[in-house]
């Protein structure tokens, strides 16, 4: 990632994406701003994931160890790795250990590219992380 230095007013600013687990911190007061990227824990230890062919489809599953404040996990398939779209969703157990299974009954022909993501609940907003 390339950065460079700016000087004057600036009402807003688009920050570059950062890859999974990591996030822009802004610190600010009336002369001096600083961005840092920070890496950011995950509330969620994961145990395993797994996919296997069932009749026609795929049979997705995962654990988890621990889970903080997950309200659920979204999972996003793509048949080139690139371009993924949301396919499904499983509500968090709001305990730990949980275990997760969700069904894709039309599996793209070839392989298939699997992402989850969870959305933590903070302050009462809900957050979606890539997290796998």
């Amino acid at each position: 990632m390339e950065f460079t230095s700016a000087t004057g007013t600036f009402t807003n600013m688009n920050l570059p994406a950062l890859p999974a687990g990591l996030a822009w911190s802004t610190h600010y007061n009336a002369s001096d701003i600083t961005l840092q990227i920070v890496a950011i824990a995950l509330p969620v230890t994961m145990t395993y994931v797994k996919a296997d062919k069932k009749d026609n489809g795929v049979q997705v599953g995962w654990g988890t160890a621990t889970e903080v404040d997950v309200k659920n996990y979204e999972i996003e398939r793509s048949a080139d790795g690139i371009h993924f779209s949301k396919v499904g969703s499983v509500n968090a157990h709001g305990a730990s250990p949980g275990n997760y299974s969700w069904y894709d009954a039309t599996p793209a022909n070839g392989g298939n590219y699997i992402v989850l993501r969870l959305s933590i609940l903070i302050a009462g907003l809900c957050i979606p992380q890539q997290f796998y």
